[in-house]
């Protein structure tokens, strides 16, 4: 049977705490580690050597004596508000103490799953990219940043790729971009290393099954890292898939799973559809941008002689939750123009009625003096065409 590598899940100071005080909850003989105490310790040891002893005997005494602090540094999360955890042991006369209790049960009750926490390093330069002054430059760095991520491995020339392909960087290809980005945008380090968090580094030798569909390593032949999001099982990867060895020593860059799929496969459409907009009518002058304004006015904009047009892109499988989401969010839609559909999904029967059916159409209307209109490909064309008077 071929063996292939995956690109592990890495794991947090705070999830690897948790589980530790979750198992030793849960073992009777304290004397007596099961195994998974054991990775956990293995673990923590290769992410801060310089403080946790290899042995796991003296990495629990001084569990008992120190604060956390003191061995694992300040908490870095900007989720995390549990000082006096930080502050304390985590045993207490070898038994959890009680700050320890209390992160654990609020830990459990309020964690996301790893794929949205990685998910959030976009949302994090989302945020930072609008904190700053020059607000032209950063919506550059921005657009540049998250373009690059559509081109590598899904587009080429604004078409979706659809035979195998990878998201992988080499090691110089990664630098050259980052290079680029600090020759045309002038970007801080700041700038760099979030974008840096996007990625995580693997070493050869190893030996990759690339998935058809997000095009990112697989676990084995039939699981991807979501098969929920990814549908790993679907006719695309029954398709040959793409192999890919490193030697050793040879350095790729991967994007974190929850980039791709929280952000990037959403967005494939917005992009594909940006491009064709961009394509159709660049000849007669108009301007077609992504991501207007950081994201705050939508996902295209498209100018002309002084009008202008906003769009959302929403690929949604079932009308009625996209009608539930703009509607708990009616704020977010009152300066769109129009909120685009992908052709394939209005071909699902009655698609567009049930969301003119039940999106608060009406109170977008008292708000505005407008209403707010669902539209294809074709249509958009259309409305487009007609606005700018472009025959």
């Amino acid at each position: 049977m071929v063996t292939y590598d995956t690109v592990e899940v890495e794991d947090t100071l705070e999830d690897l705490l948790y589980k530790l005080i979750g198992c030793y909850l849960t073992f009777s003989d304290k004397k007596v580690f099961p195994e998974e105490v054991y990775k956990i310790h293995r673990k923590l040891a290769l992410k801060f050597p310089q403080s946790v002893p290899y042995n796991i005997v003296d990495f629990f005494r001084i569990l008992n004596e120190k604060p956390l602090f003191e061995v694992f540094g300040p908490p870095v999360s900007t989720n995390f508000n549990h000082n006096d955890f930080f502050n304390s042991p985590l045993f207490l006369f070898n038994s959890i103490s009680e700050a320890a209790y209390e992160f654990y049960i609020d830990y459990n009750r309020t964690k996301v799953n790893t794929l949205q926490r990685q998910q959030l390093h976009m949302r994090s330069f989302l945020e930072h990219c609008r904190a700053q002054n020059d607000k032209k430059r950063y919506q550059q760095i921005y657009t540049a940043v998250r373009v690059n991520i559509y081109n590598k491995g899904f587009f080429q020339n604004g078409n979706l790729v659809y035979e195998p392909e990878t998201n992988m960087y080499l090691e110089k290809e990664f630098e050259h971009f980052i290079l680029k980005m600090e020759e045309l945008y002038h970007i801080t380090s700041t700038d760099e290393e979030l974008i840096r968090n996007f990625y995580r580094q693997v070493n050869g030798p190893k030996r990759f099954l690339i998935c058809n569909h997000c095009h990112l390593p697989m676990f084995n032949e039939n699981q991807c890292h979501n098969n929920e999001v990814c549908f790993s099982n679907s006719k695309e990867n029954r398709a040959p898939r793409k192999v890919v060895e490193l030697e050793k020593g040879e350095v790729r860059l991967v994007p974190e799973s929850g980039i791709i799929f929280y952000n990037v496969i959403p967005g494939l459409e917005e992009y594909r559809v940006y491009y064709k907009l961009k394509g159709y009518f660049s000849s007669y002058g108009v301007n077609v941008n992504l991501f207007p304004n950081l994201e705050k006015d939508g996902d295209i904009e498209i100018t002309y002689q002084g009008k202008r047009i906003l769009i959302d892109v929403k690929d949604y499988r079932r009308p009625e939750e996209l009608a539930n989401n703009i509607n708990k969010r009616l704020g977010n839609f009152l300066d769109l123009d129009y909120v685009y559909i992908p052709q394939y999904r209005t071909k699902y029967n009655d698609y567009m009625k049930v969301l003119k059916d039940q999106v608060n159409i009406d109170e977008i209307y008292r708000m505005t003096g407008r209403k707010l209109q669902f539209v294809n490909e074709k249509q958009l064309i259309e409305l487009v065409k007609k606005k700018f008077e472009i025959a």
